[in-house]
């Protein structure tokens, strides 16, 4: 499948559609690089430039910079100077401002920002960190404690309400630090990084690119997933992946794992030979320990045993007591189904290929344990 790549880390199919947004901000553990599959997104800021948004407090020419460097895209910009003194609070802030917001809307702001050196935070001098608000109101205010010398990606959600002015407000005090990228959107949690308008990402690997017979052979699919949300930008939908096409007489190959939908607990379910189906669940899993957490997932298939893995436990075990059906017209959708609508998940680290006696009980729970990458022959090339 062949790929083109664009800034701000998108990567398209070559029909023109959106595949991927490449992150290298989150991943699950050092060496590797994660990607995401999301639905589509509006930036509601136009305005990249934070040197010219809206100031109050106390401020002067020289402590607002555009440092010449930009980060995924966008310029970066710097606010304060090297070894002033950083124990008092000095009322500096950033913000911009939108009206016609219906109450009831879900919006979040999200900004990435990189602290050079902590100042009074309002909380504590020794706090590294910023305030985020959408409001002058107090009640809507989140403080957000970050390490100095790192990129971190921040964001708040809130509820439009008779209270909410929906100012994105960014509280500096006399912090030395970077910002760059800020976004809001109306959406119940951040996207992946965009410039304007985004639509929804789609990733789906053919039956040919697979490289094996997904019914008749032994193979292995491996990788780490991030959820963010689900198919409805909800907690309560789908987080899946998905081999092949569902129909309702089961006349088409189709494999279907992952967080099943209204409820917390996963989901195995496959068509049959025959036009028969087979679903399977696991026990309840707790929604704050799935959500926005790394966890490793493995689907293998091995003789006539099908088992799904997730942080190296054995969730459903389902053995067919015939074969899979064969009439698979769809290969993988990463992240999304088989109509390629979006699950909202970060995917890390993904592996595909024919099942080899390594895969034991023991190997799958020491990949998830040591955090084993596989090498990059064995991988999908999307970076």
């Amino acid at each position: 499948m062949a790929l083109i790549k664009e800034p701000y880390g998108l990567v398209y199919n070559t029909d023109g559609s959106l595949c991927v947004t490449y992150r290298d901000d989150d991943i699950p553990f050092p060496g590797v690089r994660s990607f995401a599959v999301e639905t589509a997104t509006t930036n509601l800021i136009t305005n990249m430039n934070l040197t010219t948004w809206s100031r109050g407090g106390t401020w002067d020419s020289s402590y607002v910079r555009l440092t010449g460097e930009y980060f995924m895209g966008q310029p970066v910009a710097e606010f304060g100077k090297p070894g002033e003194d950083r124990t008092t609070h000095v009322d500096r802030y950033l913000q911009q401002t939108f009206s016609n917001l219906t109450e009831g809307d879900v919006y979040t702001f999200s900004i990435y920002v990189y602290v050079i050196e902590a100042g009074y935070c309002g909380t504590d001098i020794s706090d590294s960190g910023i305030w985020i608000r959408h409001t002058s109101e107090t009640n809507c205010v989140k403080f957000i404690d970050l390490p100095t010398n790192k990129w971190v990606r921040v964001e708040v959600t809130e509820t439009v309400d008779s209270d909410l002015k929906a100012v994105p407000r960014i509280d500096i005090d006399n912090s030395y630090i970077r910002l760059a990228c800020p976004q809001f959107e109306k959406k119940p949690f951040a996207s992946s990084f965009v410039n304007g308008t985004r639509p929804s990402g789609r990733l789906v690997i053919s039956v040919e690119d697979l490289k094996f017979d997904i019914a008749n052979d032994d193979w292995v699919i491996s990788y780490w997933k991030y959820p963010v949300a689900t198919l409805n930008n909800s907690l309560t939908s789908y987080n899946c992946f998905v081999i092949g096409h569902d129909t309702p007489d089961y006349t088409h190959g189709y494999i279907l794992w992952g967080k099943n939908t209204n409820y917390n607990r996963f989901i195995l379910a496959v068509h049959l030979s025959g036009n028969t189906r087979s679903i399977s669940y696991s026990s309840i899993f707790d929604s704050d320990w799935y959500f926005r957490h790394w966890h490793h997932e493995v689907l293998l298939k091995h003789g006539n045993e099908l088992q799904y893995w997730v942080d190296g436990t054995l969730q459903i075990q389902v053995s067919l007591t015939t074969t899979l059906n064969s009439n698979f017209i769809l290969g993988m959708a990463v992240g999304c189904d088989e109509i390629n609508q979006p699950h909202n998940s970060y995917i890390a680290n993904l592996y595909y290929g024919l099942y080899t006696d390594q895969w034991t009980d023991e190997y799958i729970r020491e990949v998830y344990e040591a955090k084993i990458p596989f090498s990059e022959q064995n991988k999908l090339l999307i970076y």
